[in-house]
């Protein structure tokens, strides 16, 4: 996984809405990036309804939310069509994005569970890896929270 501060790796991908995602010109939003293991399976289904139903709290702190796994862009395509998924998904057959951000198994052709959030300079914010799929929409909201209330620095004279 992916250090606190380390600069997020670039990439441009195909998203479900048929639009390309290069994450160098989202800088300047927050950007959340769930990498999970196969769609259609159950975890991965409720994982990503979570995210489908915070998405008008996560849009009003100006996120970008985007979903991957090592599916086909076409297995991808259908499974956000299926849950009617509104933020951009993506289909890393390959892995070459789960790669950069250390969310390939070693041995499994899976992605991790892993959930980055990404600040507007484009540096990881929060990196964290869980199992469990029911906490990660919760976790990310909560540290949005925590930024949205924390004042800016005070400037020096």
């Amino acid at each position: 996984m992916l250090s606190i501060g380390a600069e997020a790796p670039d990439f441009e991908a195909e998203t479900t809405a048929g639009r390309r995602v290069h994450l160098a010109k989202l800088r300047g939003r927050w950007v959340v990036l769930f990498f999970f293991p196969k769609a259609f399976t159950p975890g991965c289904t409720v994982e990503t309804r979570r995210f489908q139903q915070r998405l008008p709290e996560l849009r009003s702190f100006d996120v970008e939310v985007l979903g991957v796994s090592g599916d086909s862009h076409e297995r991808q395509c259908d499974f956000a069509r299926s849950l009617e998924v509104e933020f951009p998904m993506i289909g890393d057959r390959g892995g070459a994005i789960a790669r950069r951000y250390q969310a390939k198994r070693p041995l499994l052709n899976l992605d991790r569970r892993i959930t980055y959030v990404i600040d507007p300079e484009g540096k990881i914010a929060l990196a964290f890896q869980d199992e469990t799929h029911m906490s990660h929409d919760d976790r990310v909201v909560t540290f949005l929270q925590a930024r949205k209330a924390t004042p800016p620095p005070a400037q020096s004279a």
